[in-house]
């Protein structure tokens, strides 16, 4: 998988808050972010307020939120 390329400042709040989304600390925010992430993992995310290009992949981290990968 290529790197990501840099967000433009305009995007970045929007993925921030679907970030903060997904990894919800309640079991039922864990739980409903994994049924997610299994039904949509194959796909691209397309938001339609940032035009066309902007497709987004999920991924799965093994790091914690905020935390460098390795």
């Amino acid at each position: 998988m290529e790197p990501a390329a840099a967000l433009p400042p305009a995007v970045q709040p929007e993925i921030a808050k679907w970030e903060k989304f997904f990894n919800g600390e309640s079991n039922k925010q864990r739980l409903m972010a994994r049924y997610v992430y299994e039904h949509l993992f194959n796909g691209h995310l397309y938001f339609e307020k940032f035009g066309p290009g902007m497709n987004f992949v999920l991924v799965r981290s093994r790091t914690a939120p905020g935390q460098p990968s390795t």
